[in-house]
């Protein structure tokens, strides 16, 4: 099998790569974070499928779209495996017949192809890393190509097949401890279970007599807020009545306070004083009235006299008017005089005339005022006349009576909030009424109160006997149950110690066989592996050391590998050569092994700057093997290195 193309597309800081491979050697060369290691990545990404971890570190985080392809051949075809990482996830597996988009048939077809699934094993047999050549420069480094050798042969690196088999040795010697404690355990506990027998009885029994007090318990309690809302009902009534009660007792008090005619004792003292003064007015307008009527006939008598005068002075005036010339004027200045003081007299005639009309009018007036004055004080003398004899002082302090004890009554309310209370109370009682018409149907017309208290106390007394009796029941039952989980808790662990205990036993049986089987198969693989390894290590470090050494011994009891040299009779182990020797054994046996665990497929060697820390011999002697072995098998090197280049197919990074 080798790589031909890998293209990559929103991979890392690749926004899209195209990497072509040649057969033989491959120099993958550049700076750091030039992405070697991501070409690395994505070659075991496309072989091997990724999980949601090796996906996140791959894809570029702004990129729309993310995916690997790589074109790789083997013996008998050439395929295509593309893995789409993003958006979506999606493998495609193309070939000359093949189009696969089944995951789990593209990962069958790809194990056929790399002889493994495992990345752990497609590592070891194909990957050779950072640091992995340097150790062996380190003290120790035979028992670091046994450890390897063993670690490549059970297949997990943190664990050989030797440690695997001690560890089914002590798996097996704790399963013998656990399964001594556990029988103990179990005695004890089926000791311990024999004191719960008649505890489902107990309880059950104790349910029961619970179950009945609490229904005893429910009614009483029932009955007796029948009773609590019956006396609260008849105490809301009793309270409602002495409320209208005492509202009666303030109206019919405001009504007396009402009646006192106190007012009217006092109008008419005023109306006697108005009619004593109207009557005091009405003579003095009648003697004024008989003094102006009087007045008005002197007067009008006055101007009778005058008129007679002017009448006898006009008479005398047309008998002597020829005879008596020369007295003309004499008797017109007479004339003149009359006249004038018949004026003076008519006017004053008239203006006690307009006098006397005033006089009638107002004596008018204030015989119909009197008249009217008289009928109110008649009719407020009937009105006091249950109180004729009293005075409006002694009616003052009646007044004053009532009202104290209204006040007393009331004790510091008004009228209004004593009303306010009444319906109040009324609505208080009507649903206490309710309530015992609705869930006491019973004691709705029970009035026999102090009947009712006595029963309700001796109630009271009973209810608490049954709670006590309840409450040492539930403490009994609380008692019982907890016995019963202690039971359960018991019999839960016997149960789960018998089946630990079982599945113990069948471990202690399964470690027995596995180790027993392991202990065969692992020896009957290291008779056939150290062979195996041995031939193929030898003809790859005859090659590489061009005869110098060609025979290696792998011990089958230990896998400790030990090389022939001309200089000893006895074979030699790897801390005794040099270190250049020690690299080229390293290096057969790393890749004698990746044959071994690969079979015939012939997978790629890849080495991810496993040669930085060579110095210059040493470098060029190891890329002089790996051109020998790339003429049968595809090699990648990694390296920031440029001069490796000359040694292969260049692939330079920017």
């Amino acid at each position: 099998m080798w790589f031909r193309t890998l293209e990559m597309k929103g991979i890392r800081h690749f926004s899209e790569k195209r990497i072509d491979f040649a057969e033989g050697l491959n120099i993958v060369y550049g700076p750091n974070e030039s992405g070697k290691s991501t070409i690395l990545d994505s070659l075991l990404a496309s072989l091997l499928k990724p999980g949601h971890k090796e996906i996140s570190s791959l894809k570029q985080w702004d990129t729309p779209y993310s995916e690997i392809k790589l074109i790789y051949m083997t013996s008998a075809d050439t395929f295509t495996i593309t893995r789409m990482l993003h958006p979506h996830e999606r493998d495609v597996l193309e070939g000359e017949e093949l189009f696969l988009e089944n995951s789990e048939k593209i990962e069958e077809v790809l194990e056929d192809h790399l002889g493994f699934a495992d990345r752990t094993l497609f590592e070891n047999s194909t990957v050779v890393k950072q640091n992995e050549m340097q150790i062996l420069e380190e003290e120790g480094s035979r028992a670091v190509i046994k450890n390897r050798v063993k670690a490549l042969l059970s297949g997990v690196p943190e664990r050989s097949t030797d440690e695997a088999l001690a560890f089914l040795e002590n798996n097996i010697a704790e399963a013998e401890s656990f399964l001594n404690q556990t029988e103990e355990r179990v005695n004890t506990i089926e000791q311990e279970l024999q004191q719960f027998k008649r505890i489902d009885e107990q309880l059950t029994d104790v349910k029961t007599r619970l179950g009945v007090y609490e229904s005893d318990l429910k009614r009483d309690q029932s009955l007796l807020t029948g009773y609590e809302i019956l006396l609260e009902y008849r105490e809301a009534e009793r309270q409602h009545k002495t409320l209208v009660v005492k509202l009666e007792e303030v109206e019919n008090l405001e009504g007396y306070r009402r009646k006192l005619p106190i007012r009217e004792k006092e109008l008419v003292e005023e109306l006697r004083k108005e009619l004593e003064k109207i009557s005091g007015q009405q003579d003095k307008l009648i003697t004024e009235k008989r003094k102006t009527t009087l007045g008005l006939r002197e007067q009008k008598k006055n101007l009778s006299v005058i008129d007679d005068q002017l009448e006898e002075a006009r008479t005398e005036k047309e008998s002597i008017f020829a005879k008596l010339f020369s007295f003309m004027k004499s008797s017109r200045a007479k004339k003149e005089e009359l006249s004038t003081k018949r004026v003076e007299i008519s006017q004053n005639v008239a203006r006690l005339e307009d006098l006397l009309g005033r006089y009638e009018e107002q004596i008018a007036d204030m015989r119909q005022k009197f008249q009217q004055k008289g009928e109110r004080l008649e009719n407020l003398m009937q009105q006091c006349r249950e109180y004729e004899n009293w005075s409006v002082d002694l009616l003052e302090s009646k007044k004053k009576e009532y009202e104290s004890k209204i006040e007393e009554i009331l004790q510091g309310m008004t009228k209004e909030e004593l009303e306010g209370k009444i319906t109040d109370k009324r609505e208080e009682a009507d649903t206490f009424r309710a309530s015992l018409v609705k869930e006491h149907p019973d004691l709705k017309n029970r009035e026999d109160t102090e009947r009712v208290a006595i029963e309700k106390e001796k109630l009271a007394e009973i209810i608490t006997e049954w709670e006590e009796k309840i409450e040492g029941l539930r403490a009994q039952q609380e008692l019982f149950s907890s016995k019963a989980e202690k039971r359960e808790s018991l019999t839960e662990e016997l149960k789960m110690l018998k089946k630990e205990r079982k599945e113990e036993v069948y471990q202690r049986k399964a470690d027995k066989i596995a180790y027993d089987v392991i202990t065969l198969v692992y020896q009957d693989l290291k008779e056939r592996f150290a062979p195996d390894l041995e031939r193929r290590a030898e003809m790859l470090l005859d090659r590489i050391t061009q005869g110098k050494y060609k025979d290696i011994v792998v011990r089958k009891e230990d896998l400790d590998v030990l090389v022939k040299v001309p200089e000893k009779s006895e074979p030699v182990t790897a801390e005794v050569l040099s270190q250049g020797t020690r690299d080229q054994l390293y290096l057969s046996l790393r890749i004698a092994l990746s044959e071994l665990l690969s079979g015939e497929k012939n997978l790629p060697l890849l080495f991810d700057e496993a040669f930085y820390t060579f110095d210059e011999e040493r470098l060029q002697e190891t890329l002089s093997v790996l051109q020998e072995i790339a003429e049968t098998t595809q090699v990648v090197v990694f390296t920031h290195d440029e001069s490796y280049a000359e040694y292969g197919h260049a692939i330079p990074l920017k």
